[in-house]
């Protein structure tokens, strides 16, 4: 007897007389939590007491639907026994925020990252694995990137931010960022930073095609240009470099034909590219170009270059970060207990004051300490680990995506912020979960039916 094992055979949801009305609107919520999770800016929403963002709105209303029913409740408990080692990953990262905010008396310590990370990974466990197929979640991603990337055209040229005109929490999200009188967008996000990493992730999620199994630089055209576009607008170095490595790491993971069509295709656009700066040259547009790439080089190949186009700006940049990496050796952090997520930190290194921190590894050791740094690091190899595993084993391009997603994201954030990013490995981490659990029972099964055989 043949049998034929479905890659996804996660139940959908039938709109006919059978299902109940309270089913009908626990999946419209979940929609709508994608909506304020992927859309809508954090600044749509208000203050009482702490930030309630639509976002966190939506997951409230979906968490209460799924802890006051029993069926969801007991569908979410079986789930989350599947994944011991994730669950055990994070009741270690629960734990250094939890004494962390114990010691320094910061309930946001605990509170940010609980609603921020741990709470949006098990939703997503739950949604992707009963409400929502992975082939709808990518087409949702898609429609959200077009939404992105235009209203990104129209914020450059106007400078005016569609998203802060529902800002309504009172803080500074969706105003106008000028670097060098050019106009840096920043969309629905925090910072431009913010959304350069942002766009990057949702267009590399883009690039997948699960019904043909395929990783293609090239999927949808358009976006690509969109995209690209939209990140070179952010004004954004370290974004905009690691998204160039993206890209090329996708083209070396695709199909032999999508490989070879996609070398062709980007030195002609490297090509038209290369006219197109040759000809702006001398315009506002051309000199940002051209700092941001030189400003690339001098970071790969410690040049200078850089210093033709903008200064004062990358000088004070270049060495603020220098001085940022001695923060390790200062006796006034403890090596074990961290300041919390509330700290400022005001410290003078090498002559600069110290006031921001532009590298996430820093951050994490000044808010956590060593505990909190060694998490993150093992963070990273279990989000690797677990892709790598997934894709010798079944050979998906979705695996080898989300690795490369993965590893651009580490080495990027080593010199910028999270500025609230992480959340989208929290949920990319449930994404990778759920088709892992799925890969190794859908191999159960085929070694059970030879069995029988």
């Amino acid at each position: 007897m043949e049998h034929i094992l479905k890659r996804d055979s996660r139940p959908t949801v039938s709109y006919s007389a059978t299902v109940s009305t309270g089913t009908q609107l626990f999946h419209i919520c979940c929609w709508l939590y994608l909506v304020a999770f992927f859309i809508l800016p954090d600044g749509f929403g208000f203050r009482l007491g702490f930030l309630f963002s639509a976002k966190r709105i939506m997951m409230f209303i979906c968490w209460g639907a799924i802890l006051f029913s029993r069926e969801r409740l007991n569908k979410f408990l079986t789930e989350v026994k599947k994944h011991a080692l994730v669950n055990s990953f994070v009741i270690l990262f629960l734990f250094v925020r939890f004494y962390t905010a114990v010691y320094r008396t910061d309930i946001n310590t605990l509170a940010n990252d609980f609603l921020d990370a741990v709470l949006v990974f098990y939703l997503f466990l739950y949604i992707l694995k009963y409400e929502i197929t992975t082939e709808q979640f990518l087409k949702f991603i898609r429609v959200t990137l077009w939404v992105l990337c235009i209203e990104g055209v129209f914020e450059y040229v106007t400078h005016v931010n569609l998203f802060g005109l529902i800002n309504f929490a009172g803080d500074a999200w969706g105003a106008t960022n000028i670097r060098g009188g050019t106009n840096r967008i920043s969309g629905n996000c925090h910072h431009a930073i913010h959304y350069g990493m942002y766009v990057s992730i949702l267009f590399f999620l883009s690039c997948l095609n699960l019904k043909k199994n395929r990783l293609y630089l090239f999927e949808h055209p358009l976006l690509f240009l969109l995209a690209t576009i939209c990140i070179f607008l952010s004004g954004s170095r370290a974004p905009l470099g690691i998204y160039m490595l993206c890209c090329f790491l996708i083209c070396l993971c695709s199909g032999k034909d999508e490989r070879r069509k996609s070398f062709l295709i980007l030195g002609t656009v490297l090509s038209a590219f290369t006219l197109f700066v040759m000809a702006v040259y001398n315009t506002p547009v051309g000199r940002q170009i051209m700092y941001m790439l030189a400003a690339m080089y001098d970071a790969i190949f410690d040049t200078e270059y850089a210093l033709l186009y903008n200064p004062q700006v990358l000088r004070w940049s270049t060495e603020y970060r220098d001085a940022l990496k001695k923060v390790f050796d200062l006796w006034y952090f403890n090596k074990l207990v961290g300041r919390g997520i509330s700290y400022q930190l005001s410290v003078v290194i090498d002559g600069y004051w110290l006031q921001s921190c532009d590298n996430s590894y820093v951050m994490t050791y000044i808010q956590f300490a060593y505990p909190g740094l060694i998490v993150l690091i093992s963070h990273f190899i279990l989000l690797c680990g677990r892709a790598v595993r997934g894709w010798v084993q079944s050979r998906q391009k979705l695996f080898a995506g989300l690795l490369i997603i993965f590893v651009c994201y580490f080495i990027n954030i080593w010199y910028v912020a999270f500025m609230g990013t992480y959340m989208y490995i929290w949920m990319l981490f449930a994404l990778l979960c759920i088709e892992f659990q799925k890969n190794r029972e859908d191999n159960g099964s085929n070694d059970l039916c030879k069995t029988k055989l």
